[in-house]
């Protein structure tokens, strides 16, 4: 196996990134002041990649408001903007209208991206359990959505969806035989029994009796 080197160098309060301020400085509007004499810039961390194996021009620096005791880590970190990116903030954006708040006061704005991230999250956590109950049943595992699927299949099994224009009706295939004039010689136990019943359960009149 070939062995590929990755070097890493962390530097610590670098000032010439002006434009960075802590949240509470943002708030007061204080990063704004650069362009003013007394103007001092926040220190902030960085990490820069000096050499890795395969790529001729690492050329990446990181900026970060953590430690750089470990710049390897900070690296590792950074390898999850892919997922960020295209599964968070262009989904967020795109999907779930992140930017397109119904009312653009700061309380509005405020309420909906709690409300965007919060319905988000549960959908994301949803679809990762979801996945794992589903690959738990194709491994042969009892999961909870397996048991669920099996008991909603079982209980609807003799269930048919009738139309009629734009009526439809769901009925047990039984009934759906006494609508259509046939006999049935055992009724399913959990639907009507006779073609007279099943019209009083709708609130439709009896049919005549020939003569």
């Amino acid at each position: 196996m070939r062995r590929r080197v990755t070097e890493v160098v962390g530097i610590e309060g670098c000032q010439t990134f002006e434009t960075y301020a802590p949240p509470p400085e943002v708030r007061r509007g204080k990063h704004l002041d650069r362009f003013k004499k007394r103007f001092t810039a926040n220190p902030i961390n960085a990490v820069v990649l000096t050499r890795q194996d395969g790529c001729d021009d690492p050329a990446l620096v990181l900026l970060t408001n953590g430690p750089v005791s470990v710049p390897l880590a900070v690296l590792d970190a950074y390898d999850q903007r892919s997922r960020i990116e295209n599964q968070g903030n262009r989904t967020l954006k795109q999907d779930w209208f992140l930017e397109r708040p119904p009312q653009r006061s700061r309380k509005g704005v405020e309420i909906h991206v709690h409300f965007v991230l919060l319905a988000f999250a549960l959908c994301q956590g949803y679809r990762l359990w979801e996945a794992a109950q589903a690959a738990a049943e194709e491994a042969g595992q009892r999961s909870t959505l397996g048991e669920y699927m099996r008991v909603l299949q079982h209980e609807n099994r003799d269930r048919v969806l009738a139309f009629v224009g734009d009526h439809y009706g769901i009925y047990f295939a039984s009934e759906l035989a006494f609508l259509l004039g046939r006999r049935v010689k055992d009724p399913n136990p959990r639907g009507a029994q006779s073609l007279e019943e099943l019209l009083a359960r709708l609130g439709l009149p009896q049919p005549h009796a020939p003569p």
